[in-house]
């Protein structure tokens, strides 16, 4: 900021979606569940999960309609869903149980 006349900072919330990234929080899930490692889940845990191509539509949509300008920008779903609610739908997706302790 201290560099750029004009900048535009997007601060992204965990994106979803095909990705070869293994580090984001819902791929560690997917994989330790088609893997069926062992693995620990907070109870009372939530993450804000935003689909990747919804974000890329956004961004674009503020960079294209120059809105914004020299400021960080919040890019999350209005939602948070429970990390149990997160590892329900990939276990139903694959038809596989994960083999986790809460």
């Amino acid at each position: 900021m201290e560099h750029c006349s004009k900048f535009m900072i997007f601060r992204i919330t965990n994106p979803i979606g095909h990705t070869n990234n293994t580090h984001t929080v819902v791929n560690y899930f997917i994989k330790n569940i088609i893997e069926k490692h062992k693995f620990e889940v907070w109870k009372k845990a939530s993450r804000n999960i935003i689909d990747l191509d919804d974000m890329y539509l956004i961004c674009n949509e503020i960079l294209q309609q120059n809105m914004f300008t020299n400021s960080t920008v919040n890019i999350a779903n209005l939602k948070n869903y429970s990390v149990r609610y997160i590892i329900q739908c990939i276990e139903k997706h694959f038809g596989i149980n994960g083999n986790y302790s809460l």
